[in-house]
This record gives C-alpha cells, structure tokens and sequence, in this order.
C-alpha cells in the first residue's frame, strides 16, 4: 500500500474493500494488477459483490520522518506496514489495525461498514 499526500482523497484514512461470491459455481481467483491505488470503485465480476468496507485512520502511524522520496517525481510517500485485524464478537464483525513502532505492538480502532445494495 502506497500512500501520496498530494492525493486529494488522502487524509491518512485507507479503505479495505471485502467481496463476496454470490455466482454460479466455485468462486473465481481474482487480482487486479492493474490498480496501483486503493479504489471504491473497483470493476467487480457477475456474481462478486462488494459486503463490507473497513475504514481505519492511519494518520498515527504515517509520520514525515517515515517518507520515503519517489526518485522520478521528488515527492514523498509512505509504506507502512500494517494488518488489519477481523474478529466476531457477540455475533458482530469488528475490525481493527495493528502495526509496530519502535518494537512496540500497537493497536488502533477501524470501522466496519456494511454495503446496502438497493
């Protein structure tokens, strides 16, 4: 995951999209090696449908002396390294970040967001 600060839509937030296969058969292997950013509006198959968004602010974790320099363009962008971590609890999907700093384990909040198809 790279992240461009001079992206309009970059306000230290990432969004994690997670599908379903709803189609006939046994679900289909699918990567887009195409996509080099992270997209709410990735072209999806007959069958595989968008069920659920999580959402986590990074800001914490992406700090100016973490940036690395993009040789072509001279602008900085960050790679953090981190996992997003899913857990039902009492019958209820969480979400949340884990990542290190400085050998430290850390852990932040993310938000599950269910996709209402009308």
């Amino acid at each position: 995951m790279f992240l461009d600060p001079s992206e309009p839509s970059f306000g230290g937030n990432i969004g994690i999209q997670l599908f379903s296969w709803r189609g006939e058969g046994s679900a289909p292997h699918v990567l887009d090696l195409a996509q080099t950013r992270p997209s709410y509006d990735l072209p999806t198959l007959p069958g595989l449908e968008e069920i659920i968004l999580i959402e986590a602010d990074i800001g914490v974790i992406i700090k100016p002396e973490t940036a690395s320099l993009n040789r072509i363009t001279g602008k900085p962008y960050w790679n953090p390294s981190l996992r997003i971590e899913l857990s039902f609890k009492s019958m209820k999907l969480r979400a949340r970040i884990r990542w290190s700093e400085e050998g430290v384990e850390r852990i932040g909040p993310a938000s599950v967001i269910p996709i209402t198809r009308l």
